[in-house]
């Protein structure tokens, strides 16, 4: 989570070769056992800087330059960063949810205000995090913070989720001890033990980094950028901070967190877990806990999740009734997509660097519900061609009169109209990024059909780098199931380098093209809005669905 950055901890291509982003060139270059950014400067000129620390090793990974202050050095994020799966070089802004930045003059694209590593990174990618801040109180607001920052281990390591350890190192210091302890398993240990806890400190330990907060008083600020967190492991994470909600608010003027969580409360970036986890009644009412599916000691490194809690088993350990007849419960055939407890309880609409996660919040889908929160639906995000109000139907037919048809979206769009397809053209950024990830889904039925692609293609010049790389890599995976002769075109975009006029002219060479060539092979939905009969564009509906988006252009970071 945190490295030195030496040879062996060093992930991306530090090559010499230029990467481009909004017209502008980095270079990040090695030079024997040190890395090094050659970076414009606002204004003009360039710059160089050494790397000296990395944060994370698994999706992407982040790099820090030391800068010297009058009272002291803090480590600063560098503006691009290395993606593992995409193996290339991003801007964060393409990352995260950020909107394209204004580049009149030739400005390098270098966030105001960058990340410190030192008062934010720290918390969550370290073990016993002490920020160090040097004097706090005397502090003006218009001075540059420092820090002497310390950690017990950079990265995560036991005892961020065990605590303290040096009582379990006197006592197992005994092989007579470690020998018992190996055979009956119930020997104490001098240690925390998550799984032994009850489930509100066993998932405190989870959230006190996998859960947004804040401390519970003004005052507590100070101690937490000088000595870091109070919360040990084994302790209940409640009493010592307050979960960050909708509803939170940090001043008077704009600190709300409202954009974070969609309208009705739940968590829509990653680092809720824990918020979604609480809010959901297997929680609330049952024995459930992060532990229940996940273990820190085993399983695919990628969510580290046991393998056969990455089925429906994850669900059915408990709910062993439902597992006897899963079409019953479902009303969709057994083996296939539609009965898979995930899908439907767990649906992938939370944000995070350049994914589409699971939702923690472990609840129903309800149409009218989603449509007035302005959220992703459950049914509509496999049955892509379809509309909120299609899924109220469907939900009171097979479920009963407790579900209600919507009759409008809180985006502005009409509830007639297929809800990927008004999420990807009127919604908010998120739900813009959670459908643009949905359109490519393999399992998604049916295929996705004619406007829900010419939506996409019409994605593929959003205003937002992050939401253009996921329509790209959705269309692709649209391209190899069934191809419109689009791909050798969307191979060579690049969301992240292209100018306004590079997207603009691909989108429409793309829908220029699309009537004769989606006749051949795409399907019309039951009531086509953005398309006509003969797969000819409705340009009008389109631009109409598009001023809705311009009105939501927000931005969020981590």
């Amino acid at each position: 989570m945190t490295q030195s950055a030496r040879a062996e901890t060093v992930q991306g291509a530090f090559d010499g070769r230029p990467v481009r982003f909004y017209g502008l060139v980095a270079r990040p270059y090695r030079d024997a056992d040190r890395f090094y950014m050659d970076l414009p400067v606002n204004g003009g000129g360039r710059r160089v800087a050494q790397v000296q620390l990395t944060v994370g090793s698994h999706r992407y990974q982040q790099y820090f330059e030391k800068v010297e202050r009058p009272s002291g050095a803090v480590f600063q994020r560098l503006p691009i960063l290395w993606h593992m799966s995409e193996e290339r070089w991003l801007h964060v802004n393409g990352i995260f949810l950020d909107p394209d930045p204004d580049l009149e003059g030739g400005r390098w694209p270098w966030p105001d205000e960058p990340a410190i590593w030192n008062e934010n990174c720290v918390f969550c990618h370290n073990t016993a995090p002490r920020p160090g801040m040097v004097n706090f109180a005397a502090m003006p607001p218009d001075v540059d913070k420092s820090f002497d920052s310390r950690v017990a281990d950079l990265g995560i390591s036991c005892e961020a989720c065990h605590g303290p350890g040096a009582e379990h190192v006197e006592a197992m210091a005994d092989p007579s001890a470690r020998y018992r302890a190996y055979l009956f398993g119930d020997v104490d240990l001098h240690i925390v033990q998550p799984e032994k806890l009850d489930k509100e400190r066993a998932v405190s330990a989870c959230g006190q980094c996998h859960g947004q907060r804040l401390p519970k008083k003004p005052e507590i600020i100070r101690q937490l950028l000088e000595t870091g967190p109070s919360f040990r492991s084994g302790d209940r994470l409640g009493d010592h901070v307050d979960l960050v909600s909708k509803d939170t608010r940090i001043d008077a003027g704009d600190g709300s967190f409202a954009l974070r969580f969609w309208a009705d409360g739940t968590p829509r970036l990653t680092a809720y877990e824990y918020q979604g986890v609480v809010g959901s009644p297997c929680y609330q009412k049952g024995e459930m806990t992060c532990g229940s599916c996940h273990t820190m000691h085993g399983g695919d490194v990628n969510g580290m999740v046991r393998e056969e809690m990455r089925t429906d088993r994850a669900c059915t350990q408990c709910h062993q009734e439902i597992a006897r007849d899963i079409s019953a419960h479902t009303r969709h055939d057994a083996a296939g997509s539609g009965s898979r407890c995930m899908a439907c309880h767990m649906p992938h609409m939370v944000y995070g660097v350049l994914g589409v996660r699971r939702s923690h919040r472990i609840e129903n889908p309800d149409p009218a519900r989603d449509a007035a929160a302005g959220r992703p639906h459950a049914c509509t995000m496999c049955h892509l061609d379809r509309s909120l109000q299609w899924a109220g139907v469907e939900m009171r037919r097979m479920f009963g009169d407790r579900y209600t048809i919507p009759e409008r979206r809180r985006d502005g769009a009409s509830p007639k109209l297929s809800d990927a397809v008004a999420s990807l053209l009127a919604g908010d950024p998120v739900q813009r990024a959670v459908y643009a990830r949905a359109a490519g889904r393999p399992d998604a039925a049916p295929d996705a059909g004619a406007e829900v692609r010419a939506a996409l293609i019409t994605t593929l010049g959003d205003g937002y780098a992050s939401i253009r790389h996921l329509a790209r890599r959705s269309l692709l995976s649209l391209e190899r199931r069934r191809s419109l002769g689009m791909q050798a075109a969307i191979d060579d975009y690049d969301p992240m380098a292209s100018s306004i006029a590079q997207r603009q002219a691909l989108v429409q060479q793309l829908l220029a093209a699309f009537p004769k060539r989606a006749k051949r092979s795409l399907h019309l939905p039951p009531d086509p809005v953005i398309v006509d009969a003969q797969f000819r564009l409705n340009l009008e509906a389109l631009r109409r669905l598009l001023i809705l988006q311009s009105s939501k252009v927000i931005a969020i970071g981590e």
